[in-house]
Order: C-alpha cells, then sequence, then structure tokens
C-alpha cells in the first residue's frame, strides 16, 4: 500500500495521501536529505491546502532521483504470490469475493474487513499490514495463525518477521526501537 501511494503521487503531483500518511520523508531522505528539506518547506507553505485544494507540490525534487529502474520494480510488483504452499498477499482478501484472483486491488492491498475472522477458504494465506500479532509470554510479537491465515506483521513492535513453508519456521530480526 505504500509503493501504491507513492506511485499515485508519482503520475499526479496533487496526491499527498503517501506524504502525509505514510511516513514517506523517510524514503525521500533515503535518496536526498535536500530533497526531503525542501519538499518539507514546500508542503509546510502549502499547509490545510494540501487537504482542500488541488496544490501541486514539486515532488519532481524527489522522482529525479529514483532511479528509473526503481519505479520500473515498483510498478510491477505483483499483488499477490501463489505458491504450493499459500498465496502471500500484503492485506488480505475479502472472504465473500472467493479466490485470490477474483479480489480487487485495494483488498488485496489494505485487506478485508472480515478477514482473517471470518476466512474460510482452502488455501494459506499470509499476509501483513494488520498489525495483529499474537504477543507471547516475554512480551515478544508472534504470527497470527487463524483460519489458515497467518499473520506476519510485527514491526510496530520493532521486529520483522518472516516465515518458512511448508514448515511454518519463524525467522524475526532483532528489536530495534519504534
Amino acid at each position: 500500500n505504500h509503493e501504491d501511494w507513492l506511485l499515485k503521487t508519482y503520475r499526479d503531483f496533487t496526491r499527498h495521501s503517501w506524504v502525509l500518511g505514510m511516513e514517506a520523508f523517510e524514503t525521500i531522505r533515503s535518496y536526498s536529505s535536500k530533497a526531503e528539506r525542501l519538499l518539507r518547506r514546500e508542503l509546510d507553505r502549502a499547509g490545510v491546502s494540501l487537504i482542500t485544494d488541488e496544490v501541486r507540490i514539486p515532488y519532481d525534487l524527489f522522482f529525479e532521483l529514483v532511479p528509473a529502474s526503481h519505479i520500473h520494480f515498483l510498478q510491477n510488483l505483483k499483488l499477490f504470490c501463489r505458491t504450493p504452499d499459500a498465496v502471500c498477499v500484503h492485506g488480505g482478501i475479502d472472504p465473500k469475493k472467493g479466490a485470490v484472483e477474483e479480489q480487487d486491488r485495494e483488498t488485496l492491498l489494505w485487506g478485508g474487513e472480515d478477514f482473517p475472522a471470518e476466512y474460510r477458504g482452502g488455501d494459506v494465506i499470509v499476509y501483513g499490514h494488520s498489525n495483529n500479532p499474537v504477543i507471547n509470554e516475554a512480551g515478544w510479537p508472534q504470527p497470527n495463525e487463524m483460519n489458515r491465515t497467518i499473520g506476519i506483521d510485527t514491526i510496530s513492535f520493532g521486529v520483522l518477521t518472516a516465515i518458512r513453508l511448508p514448515d511454518r519456521r519463524v525467522f524475526q530480526s532483532s528489536r530495534r526501537r519504534v
């Protein structure tokens, strides 16, 4: 979903949701601290009109620094990955709409309202985005396994989580401050 909003801004410099809602300045700074400072200044000048009007911000200060291969990569990301062991999606699915191939783009990116609680499909669904880990006795976030779904979003606890299938072995980073 972050990449999707970045690309919306890339296509239309009056779209600010990526900058306002996705902590984009960390990404901008990773390419250029100067571009970050200039864009912060422009956004501060625009103020509330960023929301009330179609204000154009010079995001080209940033996008001109992003290699074309990076944009190409983002534009060609798949919405899901089906393997023999699972279907991997960012947000989840709508349990009422059937298989992952029948889902709409927004649901795959953001998750479905009744997911994962109402999911009863045959596929194992591995997803992130939901910030719903199970916290163990030591206060450590673990994947949330429910109804043939595995939620691996633990980053709000400062831990990056991955899972290997089919054995479901969990790999996690060291905890970082959040």
